[in-house]
């Protein structure tokens, strides 16, 4: 009679029990959201070291917004973020991703109140400059804050 294996059936088990082995990580919380915000931009170092080596990083300009509260403060309902980390819940920096068709309204409303839709993501890579950064599909100012 042939003795089954059962020592790497029972790790794993065990394994699974203590949490050790879990279920690949969901990827990025997202969210479709509306904020306000000053827009601004400013001039970073890019790749290939984003700023880790300045004599060879490209610079590039990029957009970010400037908000008058917190993230959180402007999201309703009040879980709209519950996925997010405390630094982004907290932010009142979101970088954006301006897609061309928004490029040439971007550059006219720099320094100016605008309200962007788009999708929040929270931010992985490191030369990411926010703990959030917004996939902006639509852009337009405002005279005063409402949310």
């Amino acid at each position: 009679m042939r003795k089954r294996p059962i020592l790497p059936a029972l790790t794993l088990a065990l394994c699974l029990a203590a949490g050790v082995v879990s279920a690949p990580a969901a990827g990025p919380a997202t969210q479709s959201v509306a904020v306000q915000g000053i827009l601004q931009s400013g001039e970073f170092l890019g790749a290939p070291g984003y700023g880790d080596s300045p004599a060879g990083d490209r610079s590039e300009t990029a957009y970010y917004l400037q908000l008058p509260a917190p993230l959180a403060a402007q999201l309703r309902p009040a879980g709209a973020l519950a996925d997010f980390s405390a630094a982004a819940k907290g932010a009142y920096f979101v970088q954006l991703t301006v897609f061309d068709e928004e490029q040439s309204v971007a550059r006219t409303l720099v320094g100016k109140k605008v309200r962007i839709a788009g999708l929040l993501v929270e931010s992985e890579a490191d030369h990411r400059k926010t703990p959030a950064l917004i996939q902006v599909k639509s852009l337009s100012p405002i005279r005063d804050w409402i949310w």
